[in-house]
């Protein structure tokens, strides 16, 4: 029945009234989130944390869309460390299309760290499609950045797609052996007929295609392995497991799962720090330089791959080489962050057990130690599973004694760390390769022909078949790649007026200089040096005119 022009006036009144009260309701809505949201920002300022969370996400669950609201629990989020909130924030600024682009890889990281590895590959795909119009430099490292990134939750999403496999094959075999079980009839049922038993093992669900098997081979410490099998009763029970769990996870299929990183203290390892580990382990068979930039953490990718092969069992002995000064760094590093407790040349006691110190398996040594007429022999007569080599870039001369101690060393693996592996001459670079990879960079006089520009011995020719070769045994991460950004430095000079003494002795210095560059024979290595001591304090200058006046050469006749 057709609705006469009165209830059809009525209706439309109504829905207007419905309208407007919506909207009224929006409003109300959004002011009182845009009050929440004043409040917030005023507990922020005022260090009331807990009551600025509060009011935050309540202007967020009224007014989720809101530019202003996203931005300020994106920045009382970063406040108190709360990544989710970042994350929320970040969604919802990608949502209402305000996220800068500087903030597209640390939604992704974000997303990442979260586990949400299905969406950070859809994320992923989303920025590579939109990155050619991004207003952001360094493309090419971003998209490879991006790409890593992509590729490393592909490979979590198969691993979480594996296990939860294997766990629904659990499943079916115990709802299968459920099934099959046979239960006799109870005694008052004996005169009931008894049906028999079908074998449902042959009509429980089989697989279309078996998985095809690959075969393996590997090598065991025969010794080592059988010791619990061949005397049970006095080893025990706990032993007997103790080894079939270690072995196990040394043979685990590969080192996607690093088992170190559960036993890291005091420390968060970063995203590329543990695929530089995974790469180091899985590509590089752990011979690697690792020469990412300066504060990136070098150390620490070092020992993830030290401490995984320490947990897996593949080493059992190791030599880490540092300069002098770096070696009580490195033992706090390894026993704070790895729970490792390394004897050092640091230690108290080192002197006094010098004859047994060397017997110990793992060994933290100063390479100035290493290298001395009383332990050189003792160092390289020894053979060890891994050796990591800190400032590397001291064993760029082959001709000098650094280089022929780790040239000599028996080792397996092998880690050298610098962040400057090319200074003055890309042959540094050459002999650097060459402690990993023998042969890797062909000869010296191939490398010298192929590689180096002549007359700018550190500027490369062929720079795409070098880099492909230094790929298979080099890694730099930069701070783009990581995303680390550094505070600007901000340099000020502050000048100081010379009291009456230094005057007096820099116009000394100034009557000096110019007789020695006056002589006949003249040096000038000699006065670059009195320079630069006198740029250094005068307690240093005073020394090397002291050692100056030893020398009759030098003392000058108007000076008595």
């Amino acid at each position: 029945m057709a609705k006469s022009k009165t209830e059809k006036k009525k209706a439309k009144r109504k829905a207007k009234q419905k309208q407007n009260k919506i909207e009224r309701s929006k409003t109300t809505a959004t002011d009182r989130g845009r009050l929440y949201y004043e409040q917030a920002m005023y507990f922020a300022e005022n260090s009331h944390l807990e009551k600025a969370i509060t009011c935050i996400k309540k202007a967020f669950k009224l007014v989720p869309d809101d530019f202003e609201i996203l931005v300020g629990m994106g920045h009382i989020g970063s406040i108190i460390g709360e990544k989710k909130m970042e994350l929320e924030a970040m969604k919802g600024l990608k949502r209402i299309g305000r996220l800068k682009p500087d903030m597209w890889i640390s939604l992704l990281e974000f997303t990442v760290k979260d586990e949400q590895y299905e969406e950070s590959i859809a994320l992923a795909d989303e920025l590579l499609s939109i990155l050619p119009g991004l207003p952001i430099q360094k493309k090419r490292d971003y998209k490879r950045r991006v790409l890593d990134i992509r590729e490393y939750c592909e490979g979590r999403c198969l691993l979480q797609n594996y296990n939860r496999e294997v766990e629904l094959q659990k499943q079916k075999k115990s709802i299968s052996k459920k099934t099959t079980e046979y239960h006799p009839p109870a005694a008052d049922q004996k005169n009931i007929s008894i049906q028999k038993p079908v074998d449902k093992k042959k009509e429980a669900h089989q697989p279309d295609k078996e998985k095809q098997q690959i075969p393996f081979e590997f090598q065991l410490q025969m010794d080592s392995f059988y010791e619990p099998f061949l005397e049970p009763s006095s080893i025990g029970i706990e032993k007997y497991e103790l080894s079939i769990a270690s072995h196990t996870i040394r043979f685990q299929e590969s080192f996607e799962n690093l088992i170190c990183l559960a036993g890291l203290t005091g420390i968060r390892s970063l995203w590329y720090q543990e695929e530089t580990a995974r790469k180091v382990l899985k590509r590089f068979r752990g011979r690697a330089l690792l020469s990412d930039e300066v504060g990136l953490g070098k150390t620490i990718e070092a020992l993830i791959v030290f401490s995984e092969y320490i947990k897996r069992g593949m080493v059992k002995t190791g030599l880490i080489l540092t300069p002098a000064p770096l070696v009580s760094q490195w033992k706090d590093e390894l026993l704070s962050k790895f729970g490792l407790d390394i004897p050092s040349t640091d230690d108290i006691d080192f002197k006094s057990k010098s004859d047994t110190f060397w017997e110990e398996p793992f060994v933290l040594v100063s390479i100035n130690q290493a290298k001395s007429k009383k332990n050189y022999d003792i160092v390289t007569g020894k053979s060890y599973d891994i050796v990591i080599v800190d400032e590397a870039h001291h064993l760029k001369n082959r001709d000098t004694l650094n280089w022929k101690l780790v040239n000599a060393l028996k080792k397996r693996f092998i880690l050298l760390l610098t962040a400057t592996p090319v200074e003055n001459n890309l042959m540094e670079l050459y002999n650097l390769i060459t402690l990993l990879k023998p042969g890797q960079l062909e000869t010296a006089s191939s490398f010298r022909e192929k590689f180096m520009t002549k007359g700018d011995p550190t500027d490369p020719q062929n720079r795409s078949f070098l880099k492909e070769l230094l790929g298979e045994v080099m890694i730099r991460n930069t701070r783009a790649l990581a995303g680390i950004k550094i505070p600007p430095r901000f340099a000020e000079t502050l000048r100081i007026p010379a009291s009456k003494t230094e005057k007096v002795l820099y116009e000394r210095l100034q009557i000096l200089v110019s007789e020695l560059n006056n002589l006949e024979k003249g040096n000038k290595l000699v006065i670059k040096n009195l320079l630069a001591q006198a740029g250094s304090s005068p307690t240093a200058l005073e020394k090397t005119i002291s050692k100056m006046l030893m020398n009759k050469e030098y003392q000058l006749k108007h000076e008595n």
